[in-house]
């Protein structure tokens, strides 16, 4: 083969070519720039995005709940008044219970008392007009029996003093 040569080049000034070269570097510069700055944009505005809709999703769903919450506790109020008036109910039916056993004791014991006081009555009255009939009767035959224990002790303390 034969030995092939390159033309030369032709004669440019190497200051245009390097104008050249360096404008068209500056552009892709700015293109890499403007690029960068595009894409910095749509991630900026994709995040927001992104914050935006977990925020209307984080509010929806504090509503949802804040709602739900507000439903137990008016559920718990409901058992709690429920519960009150139950209690309100038979704490009136206890009373009447007990104001009937009252009223009952008090009767049986207003019966009680006034039969006793009459069966004490007549034994006393009893007791009374015994000891009124028997205080003529029997009262001298106890004073007898006193004199004559009086005087046998009276006749052994004579024999004792005589025989000494």
């Amino acid at each position: 083969m034969k030995d092939f040569k390159y033309p030369p080049p032709p004669n440019v000034d190497p200051t245009l070519n390097v104008k050249e070269l360096v404008l068209m570097a500056m552009k892709r510069q700015d293109d890499l720039r403007d690029a960068e700055g595009r894409r910095t944009n749509d991630l900026r505005e994709a995040e927001s995005r992104r914050v935006n809709e977990a925020l209307a999703l984080t509010s929806a769903y504090e509503e949802k709940l804040r709602l739900a919450e507000a439903k137990r506790i008016d559920a718990i109020r409901s058992v709690d008044v429920n519960a009150v008036s139950i209690a309100s109910e038979r704490a009136v039916q206890q009373a009447a219970v007990l104001q009937a056993n009252v009223a009952t004791s008090a009767e049986t014991l207003r019966a009680l008392v006034a039969t006793t006081t009459t069966a004490m009555t007549e034994r006393l009255s009893a007791v009374e007009k015994a000891q009124y009939e028997g205080q003529g009767r029997g009262g001298g035959i106890k004073d007898i029996y006193g004199w004559l224990v009086g005087l046998i002790m009276l006749g052994l303390y004579l024999w004792s003093a005589m025989h000494k």
